[in-house]
C-alpha cells in the first residue's frame, strides 16, 4: 500500500460557526460496482466496466462515507478530529475486523482509474478523500496530518485520531455532487469489509458554513459462521447458508461465531448412544455417553443418501432416484454429501470427488438404507 503524507503540527478542526450551517450530515451508502467503478458523480469508468465487477473481494461489501450538504455550492474543506471528538473508523462483529487494502492501492486520495483496467481489484481499495473519486482531471490535493493514524489505516485496521486529518490544499474547496439525503453531498471515503461487518464512522468536518461534528453506520449485512471439521480444524462458512454448507462438509455447525471464537474437538464421528441413536461426537464424549464410538469422520446417515437437503438435514433414509439425480448433478465436484465411495471402514467415505463410483454406490444401495447405528 502506498502512503501519501506530510506530517505536520496538531490538526484541530474547529472553526467558528455561522448562521449557514452547510454540512447537514454524514451518511454511509452502499456503492455498487455490479457495472462498472463508480466516480462520486454516479457515472461509470467505462474502459473497465467489463472487469471490475468480477474483481470484488470474495464476501465483501464496498461502503462509501459522505457529507450532506445544503447546496451544490456547499464545500467541504477537511476532515479529522479534535482533543475532544476523534476522528474514527470501527469495525465491529467481523470475524476479521480488517478492511480490504489493495497491493497497489492508496491510502489517501483515490488511485488512479486508468489503472482498473490492468488490475481491477483495485477499485476496491480503501481510502480518504475530498470530494474526489479519481475522476481525471479531478486530483485530490490533500493535506494529512497524521498523529500514527495512517500506519493503522494502511494496514487495514481501525483507527481513532485525537489531532490528525486531512485538510484540501487545493486546487479549490471539494464541491458537493447530487445524491445523498439531502440532495447535495461531498465524497469523504471509501472502504470495503466484510458482509459480516457493522461499520461505524464518526468525524468532524469543516466547510464553507462552518464546522460539523457527526457520526454514521450501517449494520452488518450479515453475520459470520464458522464450522468444525472432523480433523479438527475449522473453517469460515458463508453465512447465508452456514448450516447446509457445514452440513455438506461433513463437520458441526458452531453458530453465528468465528474460527478464532472456538476450539474444535481434535476428531469426531459417529456414537451410538445407549438408546439407539446417533450423534457425531468427539470420542471423549462418546465414551462419557456410554456410547459405542465408530471411528473419526464417521457419518451417522447412510453414506448415498444425500437427497433431499435441508436447512439442517442431509438424506430421508431412503435411496432412491433423488440420490442418483443428487449424485450425477454433483458428478466432478468434491461435495461431501453425495461422495460416498469408498466407503472406508472405521473411516470417512468418499475420496475428494464425486465419480462413476459413487453412481455406482447409490444403485447399489437403493431402498432403504440404515443408518450407522441400525
Amino acid at each position: 500500500m502506498n502512503t501519501h503524507t506530510t506530517a505536520g503540527t496538531a490538526l484541530a478542526l474547529i472553526v467558528a460557526s455561522t448562521a449557514h450551517a452547510d454540512i447537514i450530515s454524514l451518511e454511509l451508502t452502499v456503492v455498487d460496482f455490479s457495472n462498472g467503478y463508480v466516480f462520486a458523480d454516479g457515472t461509470i469508468h467505462a474502459e473497465s466496466a467489463h472487469l471490475v465487477p468480477d474483481a470484488r473481494p470474495p464476501g465483501t461489501v464496498t461502503y462509501r462515507v459522505w457529507a450532506n450538504v445544503e447546496s451544490a455550492t456547499d464545500t467541504v474543506t477537511g476532515i479529522g478530529g479534535d482533543p475532544d471528538l476523534n476522528l474514527n473508523w470501527d469495525l465491529f462483529n467481523s470475524c476479521n475486523d480488517l478492511f480490504y487494502v489493495d497491493a497497489l492501492g492508496t491510502d489517501i486520495g483515490p488511485p488512479n482509474p486508468n489503472f482498473y483496467t490492468f488490475v481491477p481489484s483495485i477499485a476496491y481499495d480503501s481510502w480518504w478523500t475530498l470530494g474526489s473519486a479519481g475522476a481525471p482531471g479531478n486530483p485530490a490535493n490533500l493535506t494529512v496530518f497524521d498523529d500514527g493514524w495512517v500506519a493503522l489505516w494502511s494496514t487495514g485496521q481501525t483507527f481513532q485520531t485525537a489531532d490528525g486529518g486531512i485538510l484540501l490544499g487545493g486546487p479549490g474547496p471539494a464541491v458537493a455532487v447530487p445524491g445523498g439525503n439531502s440532495g447535495h453531498r461531498v465524497l469523504l471515503g471509501q472502504l470495503t469489509t466484510t458482509e459480516a461487518t457493522f461499520v461505524w464512522v464518526t468525524a468532524r468536518l469543516i466547510g464553507s458554513g462552518g464546522s460539523f461534528f457527526g457520526s454514521t453506520f450501517i449494520p452488518a449485512a450479515a453475520t459470520d459462521s464458522s464450522c468444525c471439521l472432523f480433523d479438527g480444524t475449522c473453517v469460515d462458512i458463508d453465512p447465508v447458508k452456514a448450516t447446509e454448507q457445514c452440513l455438506e462438509l461433513g463437520g458441526l455447525y458452531n453458530g453465528t461465531i468465528c474460527c478464532s471464537e472456538v476450539m474444535c474437538p481434535p476428531s469426531f464421528g459417529a456414537c451410538c448412544l445407549p438408546d439407539g441413536s446417533c450423534e457425531r461426537i468427539s470420542p471423549a464424549e462418546c465414551a462419557t455417553a456410554n456410547g459405542t464410538y465408530l471411528g473419526d469422520g464417521v457419518l451417522c446417515r447412510c453414506p448415498t443418501d444425500c437427497a433431499p437437503r435441508t436447512f439442517n438435514s442431509v438424506g430421508n433414509g431412503i435411496v432412491n432416484v433423488d440420490d442418483l439425480v443428487a449424485t450425477i448433478n454433483m458428478f466432478g465436484t468434491d461435495d461431501f454429501a453425495c461422495d460416498s465411495a469408498p466407503l472406508i471402514p472405521d473411516g470417512p467415505s468418499g475420496n475428494g470427488i464425486v465419480n462413476i463410483d459413487d453412481i455406482l454406490a447409490v444403485i447399489n444401495d437403493f431402498g432403504v438404507c440404515e443408518s450407522a447405528c441400525e
